[in-house]
């Protein structure tokens, strides 16, 4: 893979949470009771080696009601004011993209971040098993109720054709 993952990676999310929603977040031991059957927002960046393929996936999931919660802070939206889904999206995506480029500086070898790809999932049972890696990394952070988990995934490589005819 040719990056070190021997990291501690709760700063970078904790530092974003902070300074982009002005959130105290709080990391949490043991994952939230989650309802399984709840819309989610999954958020991804990948993390390039100088090799130039995707070695890890930082991926960011929370409830529906989290990312709404993330784009109000960011937006400066009042509580009771309506949201589109594109602000959402767009939102979660800037507080993705901050968190990964934060976790792509800790890493040495990692040389290029991936656009944010964020997308609503239909339930929080198909996130967890539409995972994009095996993790390295996993946290939990919490603020007011809402909650982030915070994935370090490592991919797993195709080999590359080298020439090979049909």
């Amino acid at each position: 893979m040719g990056m070190d993952l021997d990291l501690d990676f709760r700063s970078p999310a904790e530092e974003a949470c902070a300074v982009m929603l002005g959130w105290d977040a709080t990391h949490l031991a043991a994952p939230p009771a989650t309802d399984a059957e709840a819309p989610s927002f999954r958020g991804e960046v990948s993390i390039a080696s100088s090799e130039g393929e995707a070695d890890l996936v930082v991926a960011i999931d929370c409830p529906r009601e989290t990312a709404v919660a993330v784009a109000r802070a960011l937006l400066g939206a009042d509580e009771d004011e309506e949201l589109p889904p594109e602000d959402i999206q767009d939102a979660f995506g800037e507080l993705v993209n901050v968190i990964g480029g934060n976790i792509k500086g800790l890493i040495v070898g990692a040389v290029r971040l991936s656009i944010p790809s964020v997308q609503l999932i239909r339930s929080w049972r198909q996130l967890d098993a539409d995972l994009p890696g095996h993790p390295v990394f996993q946290m939990w952070l919490e603020h007011e109720g809402h909650h982030l988990r915070i994935s370090v995934l490592a991919t797993t490589r195709k080999p590359k054709n080298k020439g090979a005819t049909p």
